[in-house]
């Protein structure tokens, strides 16, 4: 599972800590009477796709799962790959299925529903102590780890799951991280991650390949809102797409365009012949097939007049508009010319619904060409600056996964597709 994996975590940027305010909760009056600090009564929940029941528990007026998630899914695995620590901890995700693995009627809290969370229980100071599993934690200097578990939350230390090279399973016993959704339709898997070792709820910025624990929110009537309103603007936008083309004056090819809610895309990947390009494995027929290859400074400018490299923002504007980071990869890729999935099978193509048609035109990297048939790579001009130089940035998508994924840690000479943005 983790080579495919290997393609994020590469060009991933490393987890930042940050940090985010929030107000310390005065008690206050929950829509049923109760508290903020009164703990409501345990029930339990039995997932229908494996008859395993959890506990639930109310608190203020959301509905948590009292316990990490064990369902067995693609990309999520068992802490040190032993059954024992999903029975005790729950198992660990990667992202793309995080996002959507809870069952139905619940799902994967959103970055302000974890906010809300913490307030209800007091705030981020001893939201940690409050939250935490009474037994179950390490000693830390001297200091027993466990919580109070005010609230019946009972969070366990399940640790993470790191991917590729040098990656392993760090922290179980001290540590429990949870994934959230930034947003229901946003353009990225998430900037954060809720993590308790102390007293304290702290956020992380999520890194790229690692998997971490769930919690499933069960859905309330401003979500279920959220998600009618999304899907019914993806599907208007779909409805109103124009298809057009447009010819490149320098060398007279033709290229199908979109129009998609305020934005025009060409349809097809440049194929403009310019210094720092290549066809993958240097072969006319992939050129016009997959479009040219191109490295980070010679992408930035190589669109024709009038279109623009589209930023690592507008290609989020595209993710949203085509309904969010969970499902565009599958939506904008071609229905035939990836390969199927080694892992699971699965079949790689996309379902092309607004007339995208993103190929896997892979890459060219210092070890050669790669990845032609299993991933598309698109430069965007944004970089990334650190104290071990500077990279470019890409969006990609995968034949083993349906969503778009990004990263800002690719050397500026490898060689990759370019999509261009009408200005």
């Amino acid at each position: 599972m983790k080579k495919q994996l290997t393609k994020l975590a590469l060009t991933a940027t490393l987890a930042l800590a940050t940090t985010f305010t929030l107000n310390a909760c005065e008690e206050k009056k929950k829509q049923d009477g109760t508290t903020a600090t009164e703990p409501a009564a345990a029930t339990t929940f039995t997932d229908p796709r494996d008859n395993k029941t959890y506990k639930t528990v109310k608190i203020g007026t959301q509905v948590w799962m009292a316990e990490n998630l064990n369902y067995n899914a693609d990309y999520g695995e068992c802490y040190d790959g032993e059954e024992s620590n999903c029975e005790k901890y729950g198992r660990l995700y990667y992202m793309e299925t995080a996002m959507k693995v809870c069952p139905s009627g619940w799902h994967l809290p959103l970055k302000e529903e974890w906010e809300v969370l913490i307030a209800a229980v007091g705030g981020k100071e001893t939201a940690g102590k409050y939250l935490k599993a009474t037994s179950g934690w390490n000693d830390y200097e001297g200091k027993s780890g466990n919580g109070e578990d005010k609230f019946g939350f009972s969070a366990m230390p399940g640790g993470r799951s790191e991917c590729c090279e040098g990656g392993g399973y760090f922290s179980v016993g001290y540590v429990g991280y949870w994934l959230s959704a930034n947003d229901v339709y946003s353009d990225k898997a998430t900037d954060y991650i809720a993590a308790i070792s102390g007293d304290s709820v702290e956020s992380y910025n999520y890194s790229t390949g690692d998997a971490y624990s769930v919690r499933c929110l069960q859905d309330d009537a401003n979500y279920v809102a959220k998600i009618a309103a999304a899907k019914a603007k993806t599907e208007s936008i779909k409805a109103k797409a124009k298809k057009g083309s447009f010819t490149d004056s320098r060398d007279g090819k033709t290229y199908k365009t979109v129009k998609l809610d305020n934005q025009t895309w060409m349809a097809e990947n440049l194929n403009y012949d310019a210094s720092g390009s290549a066809c993958y494995e240097n072969q006319e027929s992939n050129c016009q097939k997959y479009g040219r290859l191109y490295n980070w400074e010679t992408a930035k400018s190589v669109c024709p007049s009038g279109w623009h490299l589209p930023s690592y923002e507008e290609w989020g504007v595209l993710t949203v508009s085509v309904g969010g980071y969970e499902t565009a990869g599958k939506r904008l890729k071609t229905v035939s010319g990836w390969n199927v999935s080694e892992w699971g099978n699965k079949p790689g193509n996309g379902t092309d619904e607004f007339g995208f048609s993103a190929l896997p035109g892979g890459g060219g990297r210092y070890s050669g060409f790669v990845w032609v048939g299993t991933n598309g790579n698109w430069w965007t001009p944004d970089e990334y600056n650190s104290a071990y130089g500077s990279y470019g940035c890409n969006r990609s998508m995968y034949n083993d996964g349906e969503s778009i994924s990004g990263s800002c840690g690719n050397g500026k000479d490898d060689l990759y597709s370019v999509r261009c943005l009408q200005n």
